[in-house]
């Protein structure tokens, strides 16, 4: 059974998941332009293209595309760190976290004519906060490699008094 190494981006603003989804192709882009693979367009303290995230060489990276508010790691601006367990992005109020999963191939007796079911493992206590059970078709899906899996639950505003 063949495996690769993907991570799972968690992102919260005032304590409210607005991202949560599995970096499965790159390069992937976050901004708030509905044009961005992962779009949070009422952030208005995000550029419209504010980063992106690549490989270099066997290893996955963030990147600043020139933005406005930079990005900080630790309270540094930073322009592009290599993307980990311990990194923790941070932009305007917007804060970015990462696990490390296993995204295993399908094992004989899993695959259909339409869809094949792909099993997840995921490491650390990001488990129960992911909730990844069989995490929709899109992982299943024949262009498993070319996709990324997204939840968004939405984005907290003045007017949200805790509603869900």
């Amino acid at each position: 059974m063949s495996s690769d190494k993907k991570f799972a981006i968690e992102a919260k603003l005032q304590g409210k998941v607005v991202f949560r989804g599995i970096i499965e192709k790159t390069p992937l882009s976050l901004g708030r332009s509905k044009s961005c693979d992962i779009p949070l367009e009422k952030l208005d303290f995000l550029s419209r293209q504010h980063i992106s995230f690549e490989k270099e060489g066997d290893q996955l990276i963030f990147k600043d595309l020139d933005s406005a508010n930079g990005v900080f790691v630790n309270g540094k601006k930073v322009k592009k760190a290599p993307i980990s367990e311990a990194l923790n992005l941070e932009i305007g109020g917007l804060q970015i976290k990462f696990r490390e999963i296993q995204v295993n191939s399908p094992r004989p007796g899993f695959q259909s004519k339409e869809k094949t079911i792909t099993e997840i493992s995921i490491h650390g206590s990001f488990q129960d906060s992911l909730e990844l059970q069989q995490h929709n078709e899109q992982l299943a899906s024949d262009k498993f490699e070319d996709q990324i899996s997204i939840e968004f639950i939405g984005v907290p505003d003045e007017t949200d008094s805790g509603r869900s």
